[in-house]
């Protein structure tokens, strides 16, 4: 799990440093700026399975206690 949460950031940062408002095009549609959506997709549906499951760690469990406490807020 961190090691594609260091690549989410380094793309979302490369997302954020090629920006340019007059032409999006490089940012939005480079692959390497794009793919931190994809990667945390699957860090969400793998966070999700985990929690589904009976064998659920004590760490996911407490990350979505405190998911469900930021949620009431």
């Amino acid at each position: 799990m961190i090691v594609p949460t260091i690549f989410a950031l380094i793309s979302a940062t490369l997302f954020a440093i090629l920006y340019s408002p007059i032409s999006t095009n490089r940012a939005y549609y480079g692959t390497d700026t794009r793919v931190f959506s994809f990667i945390i997709g699957g860090i969400v549906a793998i966070f999700m399975s985990l929690a589904a499951s009976p064998y659920c760690p004590k760490q996911i469990t407490r990350i979505l206690i405190f998911l469900k406490k930021l949620q009431a807020i």
